[in-house]
């Protein structure tokens, strides 16, 4: 009898250390995933925020960029340096989405081809020293085609950042 005395007692406290440990452990993986998995998911939407909005920026300089050749308001030096900087920013997003976020963006080339199509018209050849650029209808149908076309695959670039996982 002495024996389950002593034994009853230590059973009872073993079982109380258990729960106490289960309780210590439960809440430290719940601290850690109520703590770090949140903030691991917020920092990657952050990050996604920030190239969606900087490739916004450029759509929206862009798209303005093309109205104002379109309606006659930009001389060729200023529509070619526009153009240089537009594609040296997005060139830069581009690549860090791409190192980032492990994509394969390349919606840079739509710039490119919209300036060499624009700088090699030829309006712009012919009116390089004037205040302003007047476009052919073509060329402004033209412009337009690659412009929608810009903006479709931006769209479809917000989206793929969007998907990643």
């Amino acid at each position: 009898m002495d024996i389950v005395y002593y034994i009853m007692p230590l059973s009872d406290l073993t079982d109380w250390v258990s729960i106490g440990v289960d309780l210590v452990v439960g809440l430290m993986i719940g601290g850690v995933l109520a703590y770090f998995i949140p903030k691991r998911l917020n920092d990657s939407r952050s990050l996604k925020d920030f190239y969606i909005s900087e490739i916004r920026d450029v759509k929206v300089e862009f798209n303005e960029l093309c109205k104002q050749i379109s309606i006659g308001k930009m001389n060729a030096v200023v529509m070619k340096e526009t153009f240089k900087q537009l594609s040296i920013r997005l060139n830069d997003i581009q690549y860090s989405v791409n190192n980032h976020l492990k994509l394969d963006l390349n919606i840079v080339s739509f710039i490119e081809s919209t300036q060499g199509f624009i700088t090699s018209a030829d309006e712009i050849n012919e009116q390089y020293e004037s205040k302003y650029l007047i476009l052919a209808s073509a060329t402004k149908r033209e412009l337009v085609k690659r412009q929608e076309l810009f903006n479709r695959n931006v769209l479809s670039a917000i989206a793929r950042i969007n998907d990643v996982g």
